[in-house]
């Protein structure tokens, strides 16, 4: 696998997302990391501890999308004093 020493987070794949939610990222070491979905008012959707996945890019399959009404989101990804945040799509 490739491995990053970076934080990054690409988002949903796909962006919109239908059916099934799939997140790429990177984690950049072992450190407590978290993942996750934010509606438009901040509330969390889904939190996923994801630190033992450890450094090195990752897809993680993150719900089923008719579990999550349409809308717009906000994906963040927190590990150390790092955080990446973008905007996902789920659409019916």
């Amino acid at each position: 696998p490739i491995t990053s020493k970076h934080l990054e987070l690409d988002g949903l794949r796909p962006n919109p997302a239908l059916s099934q939610v799939s997140v790429a990222f990177s984690l950049a070491s072992r450190e407590p990391a978290v993942l996750e979905l934010l509606d438009v008012t901040g509330r969390r959707a889904i939190t996923r501890e994801v630190e033992s996945l450890g450094p090195g890019r990752h897809v993680l399959l993150l719900a089923e999308g008719a579990s999550l009404p349409a809308g717009v989101y906000w994906l963040r990804l927190r590990q150390g004093r790092e955080t990446r945040s973008v905007r996902a799509v789920i659409v019916r």
